[in-house]
């Protein structure tokens, strides 16, 4: 789950007296200097390699960033910059994508709140902000507060927690119909 310019970076970094932080190859390549070369031995940090991972999935183009997740599409890779900050590795990060796009099931008790929310959001209007659709929702519904956010969080994400719905809306209403299936 890491991009090997993040190895790359790690094993550079490993190799200075000063860490230099992110960086591309071409960077790093002018900066270089023997004289900048560590003599003492170096240990590996798992964490300062997922730091860096972190940074290059940040630096990237967000559609190049989607092909890593099985996508082409600008929108997904905003939707994997919003996950960064909890994770660092595609593989981490992958099943939360992957269950955006998944069927979704539900247990008795919230079958009919997620009955609800899914006629209403296939009725509704592409809103351009996540605000307009949680009114539109709770008008069309009558489910408020977390009644009519925890639900709705499952239904677009798949997941019970993660990045605040506000955030990835925008990267996600333009699948919404795919993903309210």
């Amino acid at each position: 789950g890491f991009f090997p310019e993040a190895i790359a970076d790690y094993l550079i970094e490993t190799a200075l007296k000063r860490p230099t932080g992110a960086s591309t190859l071409h960077e790093a390549a002018k900066r270089f200097e023997l004289e900048n070369l560590s003599a003492e031995p170096v240990e590996f940090d798992i964490e300062r390699l997922r730091d860096l991972n972190r940074e290059h999935m940040k630096r990237m183009d967000a559609k190049e960033l989607s092909r890593a997740f099985g996508f082409a599409d600008a929108a997904v890779g905003e939707l994997v910059k919003c996950h960064i900050g909890q994770v660092a590795t595609v593989a981490e990060i992958k099943p939360a994508i992957d269950a955006i796009f998944a069927p979704k099931t539900f247990d008795e008790d919230e079958n009919e709140p997620m009955c609800r929310l899914q006629s209403a959001l296939k009725e509704a209007p592409l809103f351009d902000d996540y605000d307009s659709l949680e009114a539109y929702l709770s008008r069309k519904t009558a489910l408020e507060g977390e009644a009519l956010t925890v639900p709705l969080r499952r239904l677009l994400t798949g997941a019970e927690e993660g990045p605040e719905l506000s955030k990835l809306y925008p990267h996600l209403k333009s699948y919404l119909q795919e993903i309210i299936q």
